[in-house]
């Protein structure tokens, strides 16, 4: 085998191995969304109402995009029943619907969960390590 045969040949490897399916690639971002989840149940306000469930108990992951599509992208948010209440707890409802999110400069508790950068790390953690479970399965069968 010629060197340029040879390297042609590792390289189709390597774009194999880094190559991602949709269904991989949902699979990773499922992970950082479950690694998550447990902080998104723990800052969600929970009502001292007798409702069943609670929005905090309705905290759901899906491995598809809000669309119900498999596209890599991967959900995490509220069931359907309930997520109505999370936008009124995350907007306001004084001037609702207010295109400015339930006042002037207001920031709503999902909004600063996202940006924290301790949750962010967790999710991009998970992540990592799930790419990283991918990758070396694949590598494994070159």
């Amino acid at each position: 085998m010629e060197l340029d045969e040879a390297l042609n040949e590792w390289y189709q490897g390597v774009v194999r191995t880094m190559t991602l399916s949709p269904e991989e690639q949902a699979q990773i971002t499922k992970a950082g969304a479950d690694a998550i989840k447990p902080e998104l149940e723990r800052v969600t306000p929970q009502s001292n109402r007798n409702s069943d469930p609670h929005l905090r108990d309705s905290v759901v992951t899906v491995n598809k995009n809000i669309d119900g599509a498999k596209d890599g992208t991967s959900t995490l948010g509220y069931t359907e029943n309930k997520g109505y209440i999370a936008r009124f707890m995350n907007d306001g409802t004084k001037f609702y619907p207010n295109r400015h999110g339930g006042g002037k400069n207001h920031v709503g508790f999902y909004n600063r969960f996202l940006t924290n950068p301790n949750v962010k790390a967790k999710m991009l953690t998970a992540e990592a390590l799930e790419l990283k479970k991918i990758i070396d399965r694949k590598s494994k069968s070159l």
